[in-house]
């Protein structure tokens, strides 16, 4: 997976578009399967809901993030993958 890693780190981003919809076609466009866990975390009054990417089948695990919605934990954790890898 550090090859992908790699051309996440090499891609230039767009600011004015989505950090998940340029990550997903990134993985389209390299033949790299790219899905979304997104889960709800149990034993709150009001959902948590925790994101992290899957590529390849593989858990990205260390880029999960939580959120009040299913959207915006899924955003929080592309950017985590976007702060991560470009620094």
């Amino acid at each position: 997976m550090a090859a992908f890693e790699s051309v996440i780190t090499a891609y230039k981003f767009d600011p004015k578009k989505s950090i998940a919809g340029q990550l997903q076609d990134l993985a389209d466009k390299h033949h790299v399967k790219w899905e979304w866990k997104i889960t709800q975390v149990p034993g709150h009054g009001s959902p948590i809901w925790q994101a992290y990417p899957y590529v390849d089948d593989r858990p990205w695990s260390s880029y999960v993030q939580a959120a009040g919605t299913q959207a915006e934990a899924k955003l929080r954790s592309a950017l985590e993958v976007y702060r991560m890898l470009r620094g």
